[in-house]
């Protein structure tokens, strides 16, 4: 895979800090506007994890470090998320 190209320059390490934010921005939004059984702590921090935890695994699957099929890529970013809403916020997606 190569480590150039839009998405590299997207999440440069300047940049990273600024996706995040609007990553987690769209996914607390989409969190408060649905019941949450029994947060572990608030929805904008749950969010923040979220999105983190998405960019992290894009983040490597782009730079090539280790090799992944997008599907796995894919599969991991839903079972990520399922797991991380199913513990911090009480429910399952």
């Amino acid at each position: 895979m190569s480590t150039t190209g839009p998405w590299t320059i997207c999440c440069a390490q300047a940049s990273r800090p600024v996706l995040a934010s609007a990553l987690a921005q769209l996914i607390a939004d989409r969190l408060r506007a649905t019941p949450l059984a029994a947060p572990l702590i608030p929805a904008d921090v749950i969010a923040r994890q979220i999105a983190e935890m998405q960019l992290a695994l894009i983040d490597a699957w782009i730079a090539g470090r280790p090799a992944m099929q997008p599907e796995a890529v894919a599969s991991a970013l839903g079972a990520g998320t399922d797991a991380l809403m199913s513990v911090l916020a009480g429910r399952v997606r």
